[in-house]
């Protein structure tokens, strides 16, 4: 089931780098992981709806009330590099 199994493409695709005991624990620690996952491919789910959520969901926000804002001056007092009124920031756009 889990024949070609590379501990280190996993873990270059995870962008991980590991020490030889990581690999020596990991490795096995996965294998049973997926061995388990194809053992659930197996079992018949046949007429069984998908699950979205396991646990019921609420909202928590709080009321959305109007408030004074915070001076300019305050919120950019720790700012690394500013521009009059704004936070300066580097270029990522082309």
């Amino acid at each position: 089931m889990t024949e070609g199994f590379d501990i280190d493409h996993v873990a270059h695709l995870a962008r991980l780098t590991l020490t030889e005991h990581e690999r020596a624990t990991l490795g096995p620690q996965l294998l049973e992981i997926l061995d388990y996952t194809n053992h659930l491919q197996e079992l018949d789910t046949e007429g069984i709806d998908p699950t979205f959520q396991v646990m019921q969901r609420a909202n928590v926000l709080r009321a959305d009330l109007e408030s004074p804002s915070m001076a300019v001056d305050e919120a950019l007092q720790n700012a690394p590099s500013r521009e009059g009124n704004y936070f300066r920031v580097p270029r990522i756009l082309a």
